[in-house]
Protein backbone atom coordinates (compact mmCIF):
# COMPACT_ATOMS: atom_id res chain seq x y z
CA UNK A 1 0.00 0.00 0.00
CA UNK A 2 1.39 3.66 -0.81
CA UNK A 3 2.11 6.03 1.77
CA UNK A 4 0.62 9.10 0.83
CA UNK A 5 1.95 11.09 3.15
CA UNK A 6 5.75 9.88 2.70
CA UNK A 7 5.16 10.09 -1.07
CA UNK A 8 4.28 13.45 -0.52
CA UNK A 9 6.94 14.12 1.51
CA UNK A 10 9.74 13.04 -0.75
CA UNK A 11 8.11 15.07 -3.58
CA UNK A 12 8.22 18.01 -1.90
CA UNK A 13 11.94 17.44 -0.95
CA UNK A 14 13.25 16.74 -4.20
CA UNK A 15 13.80 19.93 -6.32
CA UNK A 16 13.33 19.18 -9.66
CA UNK A 17 10.18 17.67 -8.53
CA UNK A 18 8.91 19.84 -6.52
CA UNK A 19 9.33 22.74 -9.27
CA UNK A 20 8.30 20.40 -12.11
CA UNK A 21 5.09 19.71 -10.45
CA UNK A 22 4.10 23.19 -8.76
CA UNK A 23 4.99 24.99 -12.45
CA UNK A 24 2.98 22.04 -14.05
CA UNK A 25 0.11 22.32 -12.12
CA UNK A 26 -0.01 26.34 -11.74
CA UNK A 27 0.87 26.89 -15.81
CA UNK A 28 -1.69 24.43 -16.37
CA UNK A 29 -4.31 26.45 -14.59
CA UNK A 30 -3.19 29.80 -16.21
CA UNK A 31 -3.34 28.17 -19.13
CA UNK A 32 -6.59 27.41 -18.53
CA UNK A 33 -7.74 30.76 -17.63
CA UNK A 34 -6.09 31.94 -20.50
CA UNK A 35 -7.87 29.98 -23.00
CA UNK A 36 -11.13 31.25 -21.10
CA UNK A 37 -10.02 34.54 -21.77
CA UNK A 38 -9.22 33.63 -25.76
CA UNK A 39 -13.02 32.06 -25.98
CA UNK A 40 -14.18 35.45 -24.47
CA UNK A 41 -11.98 37.88 -26.51
CA UNK A 42 -13.18 35.71 -29.48
CA UNK A 43 -17.18 35.35 -28.99
CA UNK A 44 -17.19 39.38 -27.88
CA UNK A 45 -14.54 40.88 -30.97
CA UNK A 46 -14.97 40.85 -34.19
CA UNK A 47 -12.48 38.20 -36.22
CA UNK A 48 -10.90 40.97 -37.62
CA UNK A 49 -10.36 42.59 -34.49
CA UNK A 50 -9.36 39.40 -33.12
CA UNK A 51 -6.84 38.13 -35.87
CA UNK A 52 -5.70 42.39 -35.19
CA UNK A 53 -4.93 41.58 -31.94
CA UNK A 54 -2.91 38.60 -33.12
CA UNK A 55 -0.67 40.08 -35.31
CA UNK A 56 0.19 42.66 -32.42
CA UNK A 57 1.02 39.71 -29.85
CA UNK A 58 3.10 38.20 -33.06
CA UNK A 59 4.84 41.26 -33.59
CA UNK A 60 5.64 41.17 -29.49
CA UNK A 61 7.04 38.04 -29.55
CA UNK A 62 9.22 38.04 -32.69
CA UNK A 63 10.70 41.23 -31.57
CA UNK A 64 11.42 40.26 -27.81
CA UNK A 65 13.62 37.30 -29.63
CA UNK A 66 15.55 40.05 -31.19
CA UNK A 67 16.13 41.68 -27.76
CA UNK A 68 17.34 38.58 -25.60
CA UNK A 69 20.46 38.28 -26.93
CA UNK A 70 20.48 34.74 -26.49
CA UNK A 71 21.34 35.03 -22.79
CA UNK A 72 18.25 33.14 -20.88
CA UNK A 73 20.12 30.04 -20.62
CA UNK A 74 23.59 31.68 -20.03
CA UNK A 75 22.65 33.59 -17.16
CA UNK A 76 20.12 30.61 -15.76
CA UNK A 77 23.26 28.25 -16.01
CA UNK A 78 25.91 30.52 -14.45
CA UNK A 79 23.37 31.17 -11.69
CA UNK A 80 23.11 27.62 -11.27
CA UNK A 81 26.80 26.68 -10.98
CA UNK A 82 27.62 30.26 -9.19
CA UNK A 83 24.69 30.76 -6.32
CA UNK A 84 26.32 32.92 -4.64
CA UNK A 85 26.58 35.67 -7.48
CA UNK A 86 23.43 35.79 -8.52
CA UNK A 87 23.17 39.47 -7.89
CA UNK A 88 26.51 39.98 -10.31
CA UNK A 89 24.49 37.82 -13.06
CA UNK A 90 21.44 39.70 -13.09
CA UNK A 91 23.58 43.02 -13.29
CA UNK A 92 25.75 41.86 -16.15
CA UNK A 93 22.56 40.09 -17.87
CA UNK A 94 20.42 43.97 -17.06
CA UNK A 95 23.23 45.94 -19.21
CA UNK A 96 23.41 43.58 -22.36
CA UNK A 97 19.45 43.37 -21.97
CA UNK A 98 18.99 46.88 -21.85
CA UNK A 99 21.12 47.46 -24.93
CA UNK A 100 19.38 44.37 -26.61
CA UNK A 101 15.45 45.89 -25.66
CA UNK A 102 16.71 49.47 -27.59
CA UNK A 103 17.90 47.76 -30.72
CA UNK A 104 14.62 45.79 -30.86
CA UNK A 105 12.74 48.68 -30.41
CA UNK A 106 14.52 50.72 -32.77
CA UNK A 107 13.71 48.12 -35.06
CA UNK A 108 10.18 47.73 -33.90
CA UNK A 109 9.77 51.58 -34.93
CA UNK A 110 11.33 51.15 -38.22
CA UNK A 111 8.88 48.19 -39.11
CA UNK A 112 5.91 49.95 -37.65
CA UNK A 113 6.48 53.18 -39.72
CA UNK A 114 8.13 51.70 -43.65
CA UNK A 115 7.20 48.26 -43.91
CA UNK A 116 3.69 47.89 -42.79
CA UNK A 117 1.62 48.60 -45.30
CA UNK A 118 -1.23 50.40 -43.05
CA UNK A 119 -1.08 53.98 -41.85
CA UNK A 120 1.38 54.27 -38.85
CA UNK A 121 -0.60 54.41 -35.25
CA UNK A 122 1.86 56.04 -33.11
CA UNK A 123 -0.16 54.95 -30.06
CA UNK A 124 -0.09 51.38 -31.11
CA UNK A 125 3.68 51.38 -31.84
CA UNK A 126 4.06 52.94 -27.97
CA UNK A 127 1.58 49.85 -27.00
CA UNK A 128 4.43 47.43 -28.62
CA UNK A 129 7.08 49.35 -26.91
CA UNK A 130 5.32 48.77 -23.34
CA UNK A 131 4.78 45.27 -23.74
CA UNK A 132 8.24 44.59 -24.99
CA UNK A 133 9.48 46.33 -22.37
CA UNK A 134 7.03 44.29 -19.92
CA UNK A 135 8.48 41.04 -21.57
CA UNK A 136 12.08 41.95 -20.86
CA UNK A 137 11.99 42.53 -17.26
CA UNK A 138 9.76 39.33 -16.66
CA UNK A 139 12.43 37.23 -18.33
CA UNK A 140 14.97 38.88 -15.82
CA UNK A 141 13.43 38.10 -12.51
CA UNK A 142 12.66 34.85 -14.21
CA UNK A 143 16.10 33.71 -14.76
CA UNK A 144 17.03 34.59 -10.95
CA UNK A 145 14.17 31.96 -10.09
CA UNK A 146 15.36 29.04 -12.91
CA UNK A 147 18.96 29.76 -11.86
CA UNK A 148 18.52 29.42 -8.07
CA UNK A 149 16.32 26.38 -8.77
CA UNK A 150 13.05 28.05 -6.59
CA UNK A 151 10.84 28.89 -9.65
CA UNK A 152 7.63 27.30 -7.55
CA UNK A 153 7.03 30.94 -6.40
CA UNK A 154 6.60 32.56 -9.92
CA UNK A 155 3.68 29.64 -11.19
CA UNK A 156 1.79 31.25 -8.41
CA UNK A 157 2.20 34.44 -9.49
CA UNK A 158 1.14 33.61 -13.29
CA UNK A 159 -1.74 32.15 -11.44
CA UNK A 160 -2.94 35.07 -9.79
CA UNK A 161 -2.06 37.31 -12.67
CA UNK A 162 -4.37 35.97 -14.84
CA UNK A 163 -7.42 34.91 -12.69
CA UNK A 164 -7.56 38.91 -12.27
CA UNK A 165 -7.27 39.32 -16.29
CA UNK A 166 -9.86 36.95 -16.53
CA UNK A 167 -12.17 39.17 -14.18
CA UNK A 168 -11.38 42.13 -15.96
CA UNK A 169 -12.06 40.73 -19.01
CA UNK A 170 -15.39 39.42 -17.59
CA UNK A 171 -16.35 42.62 -16.13
CA UNK A 172 -15.55 44.94 -19.20
CA UNK A 173 -18.61 46.00 -21.15
CA UNK A 174 -18.39 44.50 -24.39
CA UNK A 175 -18.17 48.17 -26.14
CA UNK A 176 -15.00 48.22 -24.34
CA UNK A 177 -13.75 45.56 -26.33
CA UNK A 178 -11.27 47.20 -28.73
CA UNK A 179 -7.87 45.80 -29.92
CA UNK A 180 -6.11 49.18 -27.94
CA UNK A 181 -7.56 48.05 -25.01
CA UNK A 182 -7.24 44.67 -24.54
CA UNK A 183 -3.57 45.05 -25.19
CA UNK A 184 -3.25 48.01 -23.19
CA UNK A 185 -4.95 45.79 -20.29
CA UNK A 186 -2.51 42.94 -21.03
CA UNK A 187 0.15 44.98 -20.92
CA UNK A 188 -1.09 46.37 -17.26
CA UNK A 189 -1.19 43.18 -16.10
CA UNK A 190 2.69 42.14 -17.30
CA UNK A 191 4.23 45.11 -15.48
CA UNK A 192 2.03 44.03 -12.35
CA UNK A 193 3.37 40.09 -12.55
CA UNK A 194 7.15 42.37 -13.01
CA UNK A 195 6.43 43.40 -9.41
CA UNK A 196 5.60 40.65 -7.70
CA UNK A 197 8.27 38.67 -9.16
CA UNK A 198 10.63 41.67 -8.05
CA UNK A 199 8.56 41.77 -4.47
CA UNK A 200 9.42 37.43 -4.18
CA UNK A 201 13.14 37.50 -4.96
CA UNK A 202 13.21 40.18 -2.33
CA UNK A 203 11.73 38.39 0.39
CA UNK A 204 13.41 35.24 -0.59
CA UNK A 205 16.77 36.72 -0.56
CA UNK A 206 17.42 35.14 -4.08
CA UNK A 207 19.41 38.24 -4.92
CA UNK A 208 22.67 36.80 -3.82
CA UNK A 209 26.64 38.37 -3.48
CA UNK A 210 27.31 41.60 -4.05
CA UNK A 211 28.47 43.17 -7.46
CA UNK A 212 31.89 42.15 -7.99
CA UNK A 213 34.14 44.63 -9.22
CA UNK A 214 36.25 42.78 -11.49
CA UNK A 215 36.11 44.48 -15.06
CA UNK A 216 32.68 44.54 -16.10
CA UNK A 217 33.59 44.94 -19.56
CA UNK A 218 35.60 41.61 -19.43
CA UNK A 219 32.22 39.81 -18.13
CA UNK A 220 29.66 41.56 -20.46
CA UNK A 221 32.00 40.11 -23.05
CA UNK A 222 31.89 36.84 -21.91
CA UNK A 223 28.12 36.78 -21.19
CA UNK A 224 27.85 38.20 -24.63
CA UNK A 225 29.82 35.32 -26.43
CA UNK A 226 28.61 32.62 -24.56
CA UNK A 227 25.10 33.67 -26.23
CA UNK A 228 25.41 34.24 -29.28
CA UNK A 229 25.01 30.47 -30.13
CA UNK A 230 21.67 30.05 -28.29
CA UNK A 231 20.76 33.55 -30.23
CA UNK A 232 21.18 32.33 -33.48
CA UNK A 233 19.07 28.99 -31.83
CA UNK A 234 16.73 31.33 -30.87
CA UNK A 235 16.54 33.34 -34.27
CA UNK A 236 16.03 30.29 -36.24
CA UNK A 237 13.53 28.98 -34.27
CA UNK A 238 11.76 32.45 -34.74
CA UNK A 239 11.96 31.62 -38.25
CA UNK A 240 10.50 28.01 -37.95
CA UNK A 241 8.00 28.98 -35.62
CA UNK A 242 6.47 32.29 -36.74
CA UNK A 243 7.28 32.42 -40.45
CA UNK A 244 5.05 29.46 -41.13
CA UNK A 245 1.81 31.26 -40.66
CA UNK A 246 3.10 34.10 -42.93
CA UNK A 247 3.77 31.29 -45.36
CA UNK A 248 -0.03 29.81 -44.97
CA UNK A 249 -1.22 33.25 -45.15
CA UNK A 250 0.20 33.71 -48.45
CA UNK A 251 -0.17 30.46 -49.81
CA UNK A 252 -3.74 29.46 -48.99
CA UNK A 253 -5.51 32.35 -46.83
CA UNK A 254 -7.01 34.03 -43.89
CA UNK A 255 -9.20 31.10 -43.55
CA UNK A 256 -6.52 28.22 -43.54
CA UNK A 257 -4.71 30.30 -40.71
CA UNK A 258 -7.41 30.47 -38.59
CA UNK A 259 -7.90 26.58 -38.98
CA UNK A 260 -4.20 26.68 -37.92
CA UNK A 261 -3.95 28.91 -35.13
CA UNK A 262 -7.26 27.44 -33.42
CA UNK A 263 -5.61 24.20 -33.35
CA UNK A 264 -2.50 25.81 -31.86
CA UNK A 265 -4.38 26.99 -29.01
CA UNK A 266 -5.83 24.00 -28.38
CA UNK A 267 -2.72 22.39 -28.06
CA UNK A 268 -0.85 25.20 -25.93
CA UNK A 269 -1.07 22.88 -22.82
CA UNK A 270 0.99 20.38 -23.98
CA UNK A 271 3.45 23.01 -25.34
CA UNK A 272 3.67 24.57 -22.03
CA UNK A 273 4.23 21.47 -20.29
CA UNK A 274 7.32 20.57 -22.58
CA UNK A 275 8.36 24.52 -22.02
CA UNK A 276 8.03 23.94 -18.04
CA UNK A 277 9.84 20.78 -18.14
CA UNK A 278 12.61 21.74 -19.94
CA UNK A 279 13.17 24.81 -18.04
CA UNK A 280 13.49 23.09 -14.65
CA UNK A 281 15.60 20.66 -15.90
CA UNK A 282 18.20 22.71 -17.98
CA UNK A 283 19.90 23.86 -14.33
CA UNK A 284 19.69 20.67 -12.79
CA UNK A 285 21.43 18.93 -15.44
CA UNK A 286 23.78 21.51 -15.87
CA UNK A 287 25.07 21.01 -12.45
CA UNK A 288 24.86 17.06 -13.18
CA UNK A 289 27.46 17.38 -16.24
CA UNK A 290 30.01 18.79 -14.18
CA UNK A 291 29.28 16.55 -10.89
CA UNK A 292 28.58 13.24 -11.58
CA UNK A 293 28.40 12.20 -15.39
CA UNK A 294 27.21 8.64 -14.71
CA UNK A 295 24.25 10.14 -13.26
CA UNK A 296 23.79 12.29 -16.29
CA UNK A 297 24.28 9.88 -18.49
CA UNK A 298 21.63 7.76 -16.51
CA UNK A 299 18.90 10.66 -16.42
CA UNK A 300 19.09 11.33 -20.02
CA UNK A 301 18.24 8.04 -21.30
CA UNK A 302 15.49 7.75 -18.71
CA UNK A 303 13.71 11.23 -19.74
CA UNK A 304 14.23 9.99 -23.30
CA UNK A 305 11.94 7.07 -22.49
CA UNK A 306 9.43 9.24 -20.46
CA UNK A 307 9.26 12.11 -23.17
CA UNK A 308 8.54 9.41 -26.32
CA UNK A 309 6.28 7.39 -24.57
CA UNK A 310 4.08 10.07 -22.25
CA UNK A 311 4.12 12.02 -25.72
CA UNK A 312 2.77 9.02 -27.48
CA UNK A 313 0.15 8.47 -25.01
CA UNK A 314 -1.11 11.90 -25.13
CA UNK A 315 -0.86 12.60 -28.86
CA UNK A 316 -2.58 8.95 -29.02
CA UNK A 317 -5.83 9.95 -27.27
CA UNK A 318 -5.61 14.08 -29.06
CA UNK A 319 -5.85 12.04 -32.28
CA UNK A 320 -8.41 10.09 -31.48
CA UNK A 321 -10.91 12.73 -29.93
CA UNK A 322 -9.80 15.67 -32.44
CA UNK A 323 -13.29 15.76 -33.35
CA UNK A 324 -14.98 16.00 -29.94
CA UNK A 325 -12.94 18.69 -28.72
CA UNK A 326 -13.31 20.86 -31.66
CA UNK A 327 -16.82 20.65 -31.29
CA UNK A 328 -17.74 21.01 -28.07
CA UNK A 329 -14.89 24.46 -28.00
CA UNK A 330 -15.40 26.11 -31.83
CA UNK A 331 -18.16 24.34 -33.42
CA UNK A 332 -19.15 23.04 -36.48
CA UNK A 333 -17.65 25.16 -39.03
CA UNK A 334 -13.89 24.73 -37.37
CA UNK A 335 -14.38 20.55 -38.55
CA UNK A 336 -11.21 20.73 -40.29
CA UNK A 337 -9.18 21.79 -37.27
CA UNK A 338 -9.78 18.08 -36.22
CA UNK A 339 -6.99 16.89 -38.35
CA UNK A 340 -5.04 19.67 -38.06
CA UNK A 341 -4.95 19.38 -34.28
CA UNK A 342 -4.24 15.21 -34.79
CA UNK A 343 -1.14 16.17 -36.65
CA UNK A 344 -0.09 18.88 -34.93
CA UNK A 345 0.11 16.92 -32.05
CA UNK A 346 2.24 14.32 -33.25
CA UNK A 347 4.50 16.65 -34.42
CA UNK A 348 5.16 17.97 -30.75
CA UNK A 349 6.29 14.89 -29.58
CA UNK A 350 9.16 15.11 -31.98
CA UNK A 351 9.56 19.00 -30.96
CA UNK A 352 9.80 17.66 -27.66
CA UNK A 353 12.56 15.43 -28.09
CA UNK A 354 14.39 18.39 -30.52
CA UNK A 355 14.14 20.58 -27.12
CA UNK A 356 15.75 17.82 -24.87
CA UNK A 357 18.40 17.16 -27.41
CA UNK A 358 19.20 20.81 -26.98
CA UNK A 359 18.89 20.89 -23.38
CA UNK A 360 21.30 18.61 -23.29
CA UNK A 361 23.76 20.01 -25.75
CA UNK A 362 23.07 23.32 -23.71
CA UNK A 363 23.63 21.77 -20.17
CA UNK A 364 26.98 20.47 -21.74
CA UNK A 365 28.31 23.57 -22.87
CA UNK A 366 28.25 22.55 -26.25
CA UNK A 367 25.74 25.82 -27.31
CA UNK A 368 28.00 27.04 -30.49
CA UNK A 369 27.39 22.79 -31.97
CA UNK A 370 23.56 23.84 -31.10
CA UNK A 371 23.18 26.79 -32.71
CA UNK A 372 24.86 25.09 -35.97
CA UNK A 373 22.24 22.50 -36.08
CA UNK A 374 19.85 24.85 -35.56
CA UNK A 375 20.60 26.95 -38.26
CA UNK A 376 20.40 23.73 -40.56
CA UNK A 377 16.85 22.81 -39.19
CA UNK A 378 15.83 25.84 -40.02
CA UNK A 379 17.09 25.57 -43.63
CA UNK A 380 15.93 21.85 -44.21
CA UNK A 381 12.69 22.68 -42.85
CA UNK A 382 12.12 26.18 -44.34
CA UNK A 383 11.47 25.03 -48.41
CA UNK A 384 9.11 21.90 -46.87
CA UNK A 385 7.05 23.75 -44.76
CA UNK A 386 6.84 26.55 -47.57
CA UNK A 387 5.48 23.78 -50.36
CA UNK A 388 3.03 22.81 -47.43
CA UNK A 389 1.65 25.96 -46.61
CA UNK A 390 0.49 25.34 -50.39
CA UNK A 391 -2.20 22.99 -49.90
CA UNK A 392 -3.70 24.23 -46.51
CA UNK A 393 -3.36 23.81 -42.96
CA UNK A 394 -3.40 20.44 -43.10
CA UNK A 395 -1.12 20.11 -45.21
CA UNK A 396 1.21 22.69 -43.44
CA UNK A 397 0.48 20.53 -40.06
CA UNK A 398 2.32 17.16 -42.24
CA UNK A 399 5.15 18.77 -43.63
CA UNK A 400 6.16 19.78 -39.38
CA UNK A 401 6.11 15.74 -39.28
CA UNK A 402 8.04 15.28 -42.60
CA UNK A 403 10.74 17.79 -41.81
CA UNK A 404 10.99 16.53 -38.40
CA UNK A 405 11.83 12.97 -39.15
CA UNK A 406 14.84 14.22 -41.82
CA UNK A 407 16.08 16.81 -39.16
CA UNK A 408 16.14 13.96 -36.35
CA UNK A 409 18.35 11.63 -38.34
CA UNK A 410 21.93 13.63 -37.68
CA UNK A 411 20.36 15.21 -34.62
CA UNK A 412 20.70 12.08 -33.02
CA UNK A 413 23.41 11.31 -34.88
CA UNK A 414 25.68 14.31 -33.06
CA UNK A 415 23.57 14.16 -30.04
CA UNK A 416 25.19 10.43 -29.82
CA UNK A 417 28.75 11.37 -30.21
CA UNK A 418 28.35 14.08 -27.62
CA UNK A 419 27.03 12.00 -24.90
CA UNK A 420 29.42 10.36 -22.38
CA UNK A 421 28.68 7.33 -23.36
CA UNK A 422 26.31 6.87 -27.01
CA UNK A 423 22.92 5.34 -26.59
CA UNK A 424 22.45 1.51 -27.30
CA UNK A 425 21.27 0.66 -31.25
CA UNK A 426 18.11 -1.03 -29.06
CA UNK A 427 17.39 1.55 -27.25
CA UNK A 428 17.60 4.34 -30.12
CA UNK A 429 15.39 1.85 -32.73
CA UNK A 430 12.91 1.49 -30.35
CA UNK A 431 11.89 4.42 -29.28
CA UNK A 432 12.01 5.59 -33.26
CA UNK A 433 9.83 2.59 -34.05
CA UNK A 434 7.25 2.62 -31.72
CA UNK A 435 6.61 6.51 -32.09
CA UNK A 436 6.50 5.82 -35.86
CA UNK A 437 4.04 2.81 -35.71
CA UNK A 438 1.95 4.48 -33.03
CA UNK A 439 1.42 7.90 -35.01
CA UNK A 440 0.39 5.74 -38.20
CA UNK A 441 -2.43 3.40 -35.96
CA UNK A 442 -3.31 7.10 -34.54
CA UNK A 443 -4.37 7.58 -38.06
CA UNK A 444 -5.79 4.58 -39.42
CA UNK A 445 -8.72 4.87 -36.47
CA UNK A 446 -11.69 6.56 -38.30
CA UNK A 447 -12.74 9.86 -36.17
CA UNK A 448 -16.42 8.59 -36.22
CA UNK A 449 -15.54 5.53 -34.13
CA UNK A 450 -17.82 4.31 -31.30
CA UNK A 451 -16.86 6.69 -27.77
CA UNK A 452 -16.86 4.21 -26.02
CA UNK A 453 -14.07 1.76 -27.96
CA UNK A 454 -12.12 5.52 -28.33
CA UNK A 455 -12.53 5.11 -24.30
CA UNK A 456 -11.19 1.72 -23.98
CA UNK A 457 -8.39 2.10 -26.20
CA UNK A 458 -7.06 5.15 -24.30
CA UNK A 459 -7.21 2.79 -21.13
CA UNK A 460 -5.73 0.53 -22.80
CA UNK A 461 -2.60 3.10 -23.78
CA UNK A 462 -2.24 4.42 -20.55
CA UNK A 463 -2.51 1.05 -18.75
CA UNK A 464 0.37 -0.11 -20.59
CA UNK A 465 2.27 3.06 -20.01
CA UNK A 466 1.83 2.79 -16.06
CA UNK A 467 2.75 -0.80 -16.51
CA UNK A 468 5.81 -0.03 -18.26
CA UNK A 469 7.58 2.58 -15.95
CA UNK A 470 6.29 0.00 -13.26
CA UNK A 471 8.43 -2.39 -14.60
CA UNK A 472 11.03 -0.10 -15.55
CA UNK A 473 11.55 0.98 -12.19
CA UNK A 474 11.40 -2.63 -10.67
CA UNK A 475 13.81 -3.49 -12.82
CA UNK A 476 17.04 -0.29 -11.86
CA UNK A 477 15.40 -0.67 -8.16
CA UNK A 478 14.09 3.18 -8.02
CA UNK A 479 11.50 3.12 -5.25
Amino acid sequence: MIDIGAFYKKVTQHGVIRNISVLSICNGVGLLIGMIINIRLARVMSPASFGQYGVLSAIVVTFLVIASLGLQNVVIRSIARNRTYSKDFFFSSFILKSIGFFCATAFLVIYQLFIVSSPPEYFTILLLILSLLSFCIIDEFQNIALGMEQMDFTGYINVLTSFLLLIVFWLLPEQSFTVRNVFAIYIVSQFFKAILLYIALIKKKLFTGNIRQEPRRDHLKSLFLQGIPFYILALCSMISNQFPVLFLDVNAGEEQVAFYNTANKLLQPMTLVIATTMSVLFPHLSKLFTEDKKKYQTQVKSIFSLITIAGIVLAFAVALFRNEVVFLIYGEEYRQTGYVMAYQCWYLVFFALFCFIGTILGSSDKQKLLSILSVFYALVSTPIIWIGSKYGAEALSVSFIIASIINMIYHWIVLQKNLPEPLSFKFSLGIFSFLLVSFSLSLLIPPDLNLFVKLIIIFACVSAFVLFECRKRKQTGIK
